[in-house]
């Protein structure tokens, strides 16, 4: 949305392209609608490491993978195959992930 675009640009990325590249994934997996919201993006949580679990959003790679793919399955209400596409993934690949998330 524009808001969110706004906060992008009001924010100066120490990190550099890097942290823009790191926070735009990150909201991509977290968005739970494909417009990615300001209260998707992880600005402010960067800064605070201890915020990112009070605010319960995943903070490993494994957590976001497993939040995405759970989030996958539910806007497309079980369907693998849709799931699999929307990530860019295998069908093959998505049954092996529910199996070891237990989703």
């Amino acid at each position: 949305t524009g808001d969110a675009v706004k906060k992008l640009q009001d924010y100066s990325f120490p990190g550099n392209i890097r942290e823009l590249e790191n926070i735009l994934e990150r909201a991509f997996i977290l968005a739970e609608s494909r417009v990615i919201e300001t209260t998707d993006l992880s600005i402010d949580l960067l800064r605070n490491k201890t915020a990112v679990s009070v605010h319960n959003t995943p903070s490993t790679l494994k957590a976001m993978e497993k939040h995405a793919i759970k989030k996958a399955l539910q806007r497309w209400e079980g369907n693998r195959t849709r799931a699999a596409e929307e990530l860019g993934i295998s069908r093959r690949t998505i049954i092996n992930k529910i199996k070891e998330y237990r989703l």
